[in-house]
């Protein structure tokens, strides 16, 4: 085995070459050491879980990233920069920047507009062509981003740097992907 440098797959290679890299080898003498390394299967398996646990962290942070606030009701009035909902009490602000989609209930026509500030019960935004009128249905919409991570791999975290798993995660991979032709 001397002379024998370690292979490294990339992501980019095709599966025939990964299973060549992780054919069963059986036992190997290295360095006066006895060495059983996994066989395919075993190799296979561990992608598996690693990939997996990988997909589930990428899922949880997508599911961050594209959260997305909801509140939907009918207007009790308004006019071309203001829908008044006299039914709900909304924090002074919540909606800034957010979009609303407005309903005329006379035409049928759709408005979206930003939210420029509300107060809790009074949304206000640009012109549009038409007063708001009792009746007219709206639809608020926020992508909200994440600020902190509060779950990772299902588990709720209490405020630990999740770089630790990280770094075990690429440890993992890297282990998987270099092996001995």
């Amino acid at each position: 085995m001397a002379g024998k440098v370690p292979k490294t797959v990339s992501e980019s290679e095709p599966i025939s070459e990964i299973k060549k890299v992780t054919e069963p080898i059986g036992q190997k003498n290295v360095a006066d050491e006895q060495v059983n390394p996994a066989t395919e299967d075993t190799l296979a398996a561990q992608l598996d879980i690693t990939l997996s646990a990988l997909r589930d962290a990428i899922e949880i942070y997508l599911e961050r990233t594209t959260e997305v606030s909801v509140a939907t009701g009918d207007a009790t009035g308004g006019s071309t920069t203001t829908l008044e909902d006299t039914n709900v009490v909304w924090v002074v602000s919540k909606w800034t920047d957010a979009i609303a989609e407005i309903t005329d209930i006379s035409t049928g026509k759709h408005y979206f507009v930003t939210i420029t500030s509300n107060d809790e019960n009074t949304l206000t935004f640009s012109a549009i062509a038409v007063d708001i009128v009792a009746g007219d249905h709206y639809q608020i919409r926020m992508v909200l981003a994440p600020t902190n991570l509060n779950k990772w791999g299902g588990i709720s975290l209490t405020g630990r740097d999740v770089s630790l798993d990280l770094q075990h995660l690429n440890a993992d991979l890297s282990t998987l992907a270099t092996q001995t032709e």
